[in-house]
Parts: structure tokens; sequence; C-alpha cells
């Protein structure tokens, strides 16, 4: 991945593609992969190469605004004004789904016959499990594996590939045990997400934190690790401890992450910074005007201002977009 950077960096992006289509070969699941990978072809002038490399992304509820933008530029440079328009909508709109599993989009009876051709690969039977998973079929993808987990017990792939069917099946306690005897193998930053999620899913607060800290002492400069870990000092009120976190991602990575100036604006204004909360709060609903997070944050940051009238709208529009939103419904019933 680093000599791709380095490329594309040097503004060579077809030597950048070439790096990151390999690894999209090797790694299709990558998220992160495909979307460097969509970007370089783009740059290089294959649009229709960085649409069939984004598909798999764009064909998700929860799509990334970033990988959804990309797509809409495809679509543009292909001449398709109108399933351009339609993903900068969804792209301001912001996910519109809880993350899930990064599963594949081949029909499950391919990916069960190329299993079948190479029973000793277990590549193809995590394969197998995603498209499970994506068909809804959780039961015989838990199944299928315990099984490479029993055969491949210290592979952290096939214990991150059964972690992954117990949460798609809401059996989140099973799920962060499983995930820790993954991060006992391997404590990369995918896994840390995974236990932090399911354990905090499952009820556990203080493990899932006990988890991200340790990930954190080890990778002080983890963005992921970082967002998280600001995310819950703004949840719990810390709001100095939150600006110096989110300050610190916000210097690294620009204004260009929605979530982070969300967050920031929160922060300023539980600390009564009215002024620089609404500079926040307006930059991050700037960037996606229909998602009920920077909304609400904005709202929050103008009644923290002073403005009670732009807050109540805007909270008020918050809560219609996400209506089940304890936290959100929480800053309107203060405001009223």
């Amino acid at each position: 991945m680093l000599s791709g950077s380095l490329d594309y960096a040097q503004g060579k992006f077809e030597q950048a593609a070439a790096s990151w289509r390999q690894l999209v070969g090797l790694q299709p699941l990558n998220i992160v992969a495909r979307q460097l990978l969509g970007a370089a072809l783009l740059r290089s002038g294959d649009p229709r190469g960085a649409l069939d490399t984004l598909r798999p992304i764009g064909l998700r509820p929860d799509a990334d605004v970033y990988s959804l933008t990309l797509i809409a530029r495809a679509f543009d440079a292909v001449g398709d004004a109108g399933s351009a328009a339609s993903f900068r909508d969804r792209a301001a709109a912001g996910p519109v789904a809880p993350a899930s599993v990064f599963a594949t989009d081949t029909a499950i009876g391919a990916l069960m016959a190329d299993a079948a051709t190479a029973p000793g690969d277990p590549t193809y039977v995590l394969g197998v499990i995603r498209g499970q998973i994506a068909a809804g079929d959780t039961a015989g993808a838990i199944a299928r594996a315990r099984s490479l987990a029993g055969v491949a017990p210290g592979a952290p792939a096939a214990q991150l590939a059964l972690g992954d069917a117990l949460v798609a099946a809401g059996r989140y306690a099973e799920a962060a045990g499983v995930f820790a005897q993954a991060a006992d193998l391997s404590f990369d930053e995918p896994t840390m997400l995974r236990l932090v999620d399911a354990r905090s899913r499952a009820g556990r607060a203080e493990d899932a934190a006990a988890a991200l800290a340790l990930y954190l002492s080890q990778n002080p400069q983890s963005l992921a690790g970082q967002r998280v870990l600001g995310h819950w000092q703004v949840a719990s009120g810390d709001w100095d401890s939150a600006i110096e976190t989110l300050e610190g991602i916000r210097r690294r990575v620009g204004n260009q992450d929605g979530a982070v100036l969300a967050d920031l604006a929160l922060a300023y204004a539980g600390s009564d910074d009215g002024a620089i909360a609404v500079r926040y709060g307006r930059a991050a609903y700037g960037l996606s005007p229909m998602h009920a997070a920077a909304a609400d944050a904005y709202g929050v940051a103008l009644a923290a201002n002073g403005d009670e009238e732009g807050a109540r709208q805007l909270l008020v529009k918050a809560n219609r977009l996400a209506p089940g939103d304890a936290a959100i419904a929480g800053h309107l019933r203060q405001l009223r």
C-alpha cells in the first residue's frame, strides 16, 4: 500500500492503480484498498474502472460519504449526470444504515462452487461465510465459521469471520469473546474496532474502554482509535479531553471529516464556547446537511451561542432524520 501512496502523491496515478489493483485482488473485502484504487483509476482517466471497483461499496446502505462522492465524480466523467446526482444526494444525506460486515455481491452458489474446487484453501471458505452473512443465513455462516475456526484455531481471520457471523445474528456477547481470542492472536485495528463494538453492544462498556485504551497505548497515532476515544469523551461529557483528542485528529486529517467536526461542535458547546461550536457545527452541517448527527451538532452549537430559534429548527430536523436516537431527542427536549 505504501508504494501506491507514494506514486499517488507524486501524481503517478497509473502506477498507484497498478499497486492497489494487486492489493484488491488479494483482499477484495478491503474497503480502504477499493477506495484508493477507485480514486487512482478516476485520476488516471479510467472512470469506468473506478465504478467497477467502487460498486460493491456503493451498493451498501452504509456506504461512506467519500466513496459515494468518488462514485458521483466517476458517473460525471462518463456523462451519466442522473446517476451522479443520485450519488451526490446520498453523500449529502450520509449513511442510512449502521455499519455492517463488508461482504461480497457474488452469488452464494458460485462461492460454494469455488470453495469445492479448493477444499484446502480457507480463503474460499471465508468467501462463502461472507456470502452467507450477506444473504442473511447467519446460522449457516456461524456453523461454517465455527468449523473453520476449529480447523485453524491460530488463524485470526477465522476467528474474525466467526465473530462477524455472531454479530450479524445479534449475539454480541459471544462475538466479543471470539474477537478477544482474535485479538490475542493479532491485535490490529480491524480487530480492535470489532472487539470494542461488540463489547459495547453487549453492555460491557468498561471492558470496551479497556480494549481501546490498550490498543491506543500500543498504537497512539491510530486515527480510528482516536476517533472512538474522542466520541466517547464527548458522550461522557469530558469536554476538555474531547477537544484535545478531536483537535489532534482534525490537525491531521483536515476539515473534511464530518463526524469529527460534529463531535468538536458538541465538545465546544459543552465547554460553553458557543462561537467556536457554531463554526464547527456549520462546517459539519455543510458537508452533510441531511445527516442527523450533523444537524444535531449544529443545533446544539447554536443553542450554546444563544440562537434558540435556529437551534430548534435544526434539532427538529435532526429528530425527524433519526427518530429513534435518544441523544438527539434529549437535546431537543432540553431546548423546549
